[in-house]
């Protein structure tokens, strides 16, 4: 009997095994075909902000995931021990708390946070 849903390959980043149906890797979030890309990142934001669709949210967190430096600090997986904090309009990645960090960890975790969003929205 044939299969219903035949594979369409591995996904590139965590290898799952994706289907014609998917839009996203349900693994890691990745656009498993080029019109799941969307349109161009908001422009009209703050400069000292990032404008970011809901799509590339996912892909930083597992960027986050995947950072060997904050599973050094974090362990693995590292998305277990952040939390995506709303206040009003704004959302926020930030430790959750569940991990003791040292000053010179907290500020690694900024910095590999601000260069993966900023990779991320700029894609």
């Amino acid at each position: 009997m044939e299969d219903p849903l035949p594979l369409l390959e591995l996904c590139d980043r965590c290898e799952t095994v994706l289907r014609k149906t998917y839009r996203y890797c349900p693994g890691c979030g990745k656009p498993c075909r080029p019109e799941a890309d969307g349109p161009p990142a908001p422009s009209a934001v703050n400069p000292n902000r990032v404008g970011i669709f809901g799509h590339v949210l996912m892909n930083i967190l597992c960027d986050l995931n995947g950072d060997p430096r904050l599973r050094e600090v974090f362990g693995d997986p590292v998305v277990e021990k952040l939390v995506v904090v709303a206040d009003n309009n704004d959302l926020r990645i930030e430790e959750g708390g569940r991990v003791q960090l040292t000053e010179e960890q907290s500020q690694l975790f900024l910095a590999v946070l601000d260069e993966t969003v900023r990779r991320n929205a700029a894609s």
